[in-house]
């Protein structure tokens, strides 16, 4: 018989390292298996006010904060109104549901545990000084009020068509709530939104504004799909570059009676018959009378324009009134 025995030890020890190798301490057996966390790290420590904090702002809060609809009297599109109550602690107060403050969203879900640790963020490192001249504008940046609420109203949001009143298909146009709640806006996707679709698809019976008003230019068109892109947000800024020096009708003025005024005094249906689609018809309007810059100024005796939407910016005013003073030039 061979003998076995060298055959039996080697057995014996491999037993015995394998139970050394599978020994844990009574500590790591009791720490729990942490899993790996699959989600979207929370960046709380580079915030910005225009990234980080204003779009939360614009997704959870601005619906019943803002213009038109100021719950607390609050408006979320203005920066000087979050640096408030921001600074004064009530932000936090009803963002955190705090006793003694609202509790935010109203009826809502409370944000999130990284929302909130990046307002916190945003607000301890903020002095919440706002610049000389107000928030500058950035020009690459889309303001739904200044840039893209002035071709709605002037091509859609018209009478018999997409205002309050007629609002047809249900569709209003006439400010940043009712556009993003019955306009069809999908943010940062302009295919899959029913705003951008019916004003490219020219081939379609639902293209608008449909015929004889004119469509949409391309520079208009890029502005609507430039805007969802960046998020279809609400964005404010009050320091817009402005040259009240060198004004002409083709770099200064037409683009401004294009964007707020064309839509409405075109065709055969011109507000008030009156024509502003070219060169001599808004120099015409111009003209001694005074209709346009009395319009343009909500000056008494004149119909105020452009048509239910805000008076043009300051700047506007100014190089319409400078052109008129120099006689209306041509170029």
């Amino acid at each position: 018989m061979q003998n076995k025995f060298p055959a039996f030890i080697t057995i014996i020890g491999f037993f015995i390292l394998l139970a050394i190798a599978c020994k844990h301490t009574p500590e790591e057996i009791a720490k729990p298996i942490v899993p790996i966390d699959t989600t979207t790290v929370c960046d709380s420590v580079h915030v910005t006010f225009n990234g980080t904090v204003n779009p939360i702002l614009q997704a959870k809060c601005v619906i019943c904060h803002n213009s038109t609809t100021t719950g607390g009297n609050i408006d979320f599109t203005k920066y000087a109104d979050i640096a408030r109550i921001a600074e004064n602690g009530h932000l936090m107060g009803a963002i955190e549901h705090i006793s003694g403050y609202s509790a935010m969203p109203k009826n809502g879900n409370k944000l999130s545990v990284c929302d909130i640790a990046q307002f916190r963020k945003w607000i301890a490192d903020t002095t919440f000084t706002i610049p000389s001249g107000g928030i500058p504008c950035n020009p690459d940046t889309v303001y739904f009020n200044m840039d893209l609420l002035p071709i709605l109203i002037s091509s859609c949001a018209k009478s018999t068509c997409h205002d309050v009143v007629t609002h047809k298909e249900g569709i209003i146009l006439t400010d940043y709530n009712h556009v993003m709640q019955t306009g069809g806006v999908n943010p940062f996707n302009p295919g899959g939104s029913k705003l951008y679709q019916i004003i490219t698809n020219n081939s379609g019976e639902n293209f608008m504004p449909p015929p004889p008003d004119a469509p949409l230019t391309t520079n208009q068109i890029q502005m609507v799909y430039k805007w969802i892109v960046q998020g279809a947000k609400n964005l404010h800024c009050d320091n817009m570059p402005c040259d009240t020096v060198t004004i002409t009708y083709t770099a200064t003025i037409w683009p401004i009676i294009q964007d707020n005024c064309k839509g409405c005094h075109t065709g055969t249906l011109a507000g008030g018959g009156i024509q502003l689609t070219d060169y001599a018809t808004i120099s015409a309007a111009a003209g001694p009378t005074g209709r346009l810059y009395g319009a343009i100024t909500h000056a008494s005796g004149f119909s105020p324009m452009p048509q239910n939407g805000a008076l043009l910016p300051d700047c506007y005013i100014t190089q319409i009134r400078k052109w008129i003073t120099a006689g209306r030039p041509s170029k």
